[in-house]
Parts: C-alpha cells; sequence; structure tokens
C-alpha cells in the first residue's frame, strides 16, 4: 500500500504517491557526491600533483567551501 500524499497550492490540492524517502535521500546524496567529485578534479587534485604546501586564491576558497559542502 502507498500512502497519498496532498498538497495544497493556492485554491487546488495536489493528490499523489508519497515518495520513498530512502531512495530521494539516496539520490540526493549521488547528486551531491558527484558536485563534490567534479569540483575535486577541477581544483584539488591538479594541486595535488604539484607541490606539499598550496595556497589557494579567494576564488578557489569559495569553490572549496561548495566542495567541503557537497
Amino acid at each position: 500500500m502507498k500512502e497519498i500524499a496532498n498538497m495544497r497550492l493556492g485554491k487546488f490540492t495536489l493528490r499523489f504517491d508519497a515518495p520513498n524517502f530512502t531512495s530521494l535521500f539516496l539520490s540526493k546524496s549521488t547528486s551531491e557526491l558527484d558536485k563534490a567529485k567534479e569540483i575535486y578534479d577541477a581544483l584539488i587534485r591538479p594541486k595535488l600533483s604539484t607541490r606539499k604546501l598550496y595556497e589557494l586564491s579567494e576564488s578557489d576558497i569559495t569553490i572549496l567551501f561548495d566542495y567541503l559542502e557537497h
């Protein structure tokens, strides 16, 4: 049996099968991992092979924080 969800939008009501929350979280985590991998490959991986200490520019720091968030 599926749970029916109701969502009110103004004077309208939408009825639909409630999503499987485990599937939603798994899908979201996979999406976030893919984004983190893209940033890692573009920003971090190239710098790892050049030297042991690398200082990031301000724009790179913003991207690094995005990486940590994902």
